[in-house]
C-alpha cells in the first residue's frame, strides 16, 4: 500500500515556498508516494497547477465564515478522513499545527520552516511535543528552530529548484552593454529592502555605468517603490513587470547579468538559486547562515553588508568592468547549484527522513490532549467571535481579558 502524504500550505500564491512545495510533491509522487497538496486559508493563483503536476489538490474551505478554532478542527477532521501517513505543514500554516492532537500517534507530522522569522518558530513551538521532526531550509533557520523548540529534533534539508535545461542556459545573455540588473521577489520593504533598489541604480548611473533594472514581483510597497523611482528620475531605467509565471521569470534571469537582493531577512531564498542556475550572478545582503548558504562569496556572487548601497554598487562595477570575472562566476554558480539545490537532492533527503520516521526514529512525545485544537495558535483578537467584532465589542473584550 502506498504511503499517503499531505503537503499543507496557507495558500498556493506565487512564491518560493509554493514553488519548492510543488517540486517536492512531484518528486515524491514520481517515487511511489501518493501526494495531496492542501491549502487551509485560500487557494491562491497556483492552485490549479497542483493537478497539472500530477497531484491531488484540496482546499479546506470555510475559514472566512467560521471561527478560527472551528476551522482548525475542520482541518484536523479532513486530515483524519483522508488517513494521511505523513503531513508536512509549511511555514505560516497554523490550522494543521493547531490540530495535531486530533491525529493518531502513527500519523507523522513534519513542520517545514522556510523563514527566519520569529512567528514561524512560535507556530512550530505551539504543539512541539505533538509533531515528530521539523525541517529547516537553511542553517540559520535550523539552528534557531532548535533553540525555540527545545528538546525536539530539527533537521536541515535545503530547498530544491528545477534548473533550466543546459541548452537554454547556453543561450543566456553574454557580458554586454547595457549591463542588465534584475530583482525578483515580493515588493515588501520591511523584509526585502526594496527601497534600496532605486538608490543602487542611481549610484550605478552616477558611476558611469550603462545599466538598467528589471523588477519582477508585487506586494504592499509597490506604489511606494514607483514613487521613489519617479523621484530619482529613473522611469527609463527601472522597469516594473509585476507578477510573472515561473517560465517568464527564468527567461528574464537568462537575459540578466546580475540579481540584486538587498533583504533584511530571509529563510533560504530560492531566487538566488534560480538566478545562479540561469547564469545570473547574485549580489545579496550578507545574512549569516542564510544567504551565505546559497552563494559562495567572491566565487559565485557577492555578499554585502545589509543596507550598504555603495557595497552593492562597487560589486556591480567590478562585474561591469571585468567580463571574465562575470563569466567565471556565472559558470561557477550554475555548477554549484546543480550540485546542491536540485529537487532530486531535496526529495531524496525528505524520503530518507520519512522512512526513518516511519521506522520510529522520531516519535512524538505526546498527543491526544484534552483540547483537540490548541488555542495558542491564534491571537486573542482571533479568538473573540466575529459577531462580537461586528457589534463593536471586540476591543472591549480584549481590554477586559488584559490583551
Amino acid at each position: 500500500m502506498k504511503i499517503k502524504i499531505a503537503i499543507v500550505l496557507h495558500n498556493m500564491d506565487y512564491g518560493g515556498l509554493q514553488t519548492v512545495s510543488l517540486n517536492l510533491g512531484k518528486y515524491l509522487q514520481n517515487n511511489g508516494y501518493n501526494v495531496d497538496v492542501v491549502t487551509t486559508f485560500r487557494r491562491g493563483n497556483l492552485f490549479d497547477k497542483i493537478a497539472a503536476s500530477g497531484m491531488r489538490a484540496m482546499h479546506i474551505s470555510g475559514k472566512y465564515n467560521t471561527h478560527h478554532l472551528v476551522h482548525a478542527y475542520k482541518a484536523g477532521q479532513e486530515m483524519l478522513k483522508n488517513s494521511y501517513n505523513v503531513i508536512i505543514a509549511c511555514n505560516y500554516e497554523r490550522y494543521i499545527q493547531a490540530s495535531i492532537n486530533m491525529l493518531p500517534l502513527q500519523t507523522i507530522v513534519i513542520p517545514w520552516l522556510h523563514n527566519h522569522d520569529n512567528e514561524v518558530y512560535l507556530r512550530a513551538a505551539i504543539n512541539k511535543d505533538a509533531w515528530n521532526v521539523a525541517v529547516g531550509v537553511g542553517p540559520k533557520v535550523t539552528e534557531a528552530a532548535r533553540e525555540k523548540c527545545t528538546n525536539r529534533p530539527v533537521v536541515y534539508i535545503p530547498n530544491g529548484i528545477e534548473p533550466p535545461p543546459e541548452k537554454q542556459f547556453n543561450l543566456r545573455l553574454k557580458h554586454t552593454k547595457p549591463f542588465q540588473l534584475i530583482y525578483v521577489g515580493r515588493i515588501h520593504e520591511a523584509q526585502k529592502g526594496i527601497m534600496f533598489l532605486p538608490e543602487i541604480v542611481k549610484s550605478c548611473l552616477n558611476a558611469g555605468m550603462d545599466t538598467s533594472l528589471t523588477i519582477i514581483g508585487d506586494g504592499p510597497d509597490s506604489d511606494k517603490l514607483k514613487k521613489k523611482i519617479k523621484e530619482l528620475n529613473l522611469e527609463q531605467k527601472c522597469h516594473l513587470k509585476g507578477r510573472c509565471e515561473k517560465k517568464e521569470v527564468y527567461q528574464n534571469l537568462l537575459l540578466s547579468h546580475v540579481l540584486l537582493m538587498p533583504s533584511f531577512y530571509e529563510g533560504l531564498p530560492c531566487v538566488p538559486i534560480e538566478a545562479q542556475m540561469c547564469g545570473c550572478v547574485p549580489i545579496l545582503s550578507h545574512l549569516h547562515g542564510i544567504t551565505d548558504a546559497v552563494v559562495q562569496n567572491d566565487k559565485t556572487g557577492f555578499l554585502i553588508d545589509v543596507g550598504h548601497v555603495q557595497g552593492f554598487v562597487q560589486a556591480i562595477l567590478k562585474l561591469y568592468k571585468m567580463p571574465q570575472l562575470w563569466e567565471n562566476m556565472s559558470l561557477a554558480g550554475r555548477k554549484m547549484t546543480l550540485k546542491n539545490f536540485t529537487p532530486e537532492r531535496m526529495g531524496e533527503m525528505f524520503i530518507n527522513l520519512i522512512e526513518e520516521t516511519l521506522k520510529g526514529k522520531y516519535p512524538p512525545l505526546q498527543r491526544n490532549k484534552l483540547l483537540p485544537v490548541n488555542p495558542l495558535a491564534f491571537t486573542w483578537k482571533e479568538l473573540i467571535p466575529r459577531k462580537f467584532h461586528k457589534l463593536g465589542l471586540g476591543n472591549y473584550l480584549r481590554k477586559f481579558i488584559g490583551h
